[in-house]
């Protein structure tokens, strides 16, 4: 009888232990780290999140290769953003300076200063050279339409070389900054049509 008793009273205590976790314990706990985190802002948050990170190369994220996921799991990149920034770095050809981030449309600079923390490019990409044909052109969010049109009359004529002092220097079509930014992009030389048939028929 006693060996019955006893454990019926160590089943009463465990189940008593459970209650007091349950109802008063975890309870305690929860308050308490709501309280702590009521007093921690979003910025502090997020800078000790990346300052972890940005220690930690393996967890950095180069903007050429990522996907959307990999984005998406940075604290300050939402989904629809990192969405966004797949379409962008599509549209350009990738990214060549992690500046280019500021152009994605609705990416709030807060946000941005954190996440480029731990953003790299790698040193040996080299975007792709843009095809030099108006359609193409146009689509690119660094050409006007007149832009590209006086970008596939230079390639005709064989020009191309001089981009950069005609539409720059002379049209003024752009500006110094935009025209860093379009050179690696840019074929360094193209041939004039010209050209192409005489190499095509010697």
């Amino acid at each position: 009888m006693e060996g019955i008793e006893q454990r019926g009273a160590t089943r009463l205590m465990t189940q008593y232990t459970k209650n007091m976790i349950i109802g008063f314990i975890i309870p305690v706990f929860l308050v308490i780290g709501y309280k702590t985190y009521k007093h921690i802002t979003t910025k502090q948050l997020y800078e000790c999140i990346y300052y972890t990170m940005s220690k930690t190369p393996s967890l950095w994220i180069d903007v050429n290769v990522a996907t959307a996921e990999e984005f998406a799991s940075l604290p300050s990149v939402s989904k629809s953003m990192a969405r966004k920034i797949i379409s962008y770095r599509d549209l350009i050809g990738g990214f060549h300076s992690i500046s280019q981030l500021k152009e994605v449309d609705l990416w709030n600079p807060y946000d941005l200063s954190f996440a480029t923390k731990v953003l790299y490019i790698d040193s040996n990409f080299q975007p792709p050279k843009v095809n030099i044909y108006y359609r193409n052109l146009v689509k690119h969010p660094y050409f006007t339409p007149r832009m590209a049109w006086i970008t596939v009359k230079l390639k005709l004529q064989g020009r191309l070389s001089q981009w950069e002092k005609i539409v720059v220097d002379s049209l003024k079509l752009c500006n110094k900054d935009l025209a860093n930014k379009l050179k690696p992009y840019m074929p360094t030389t193209t041939l004039s049509r010209k050209a192409k048939w005489r190499d095509k028929a010697q």
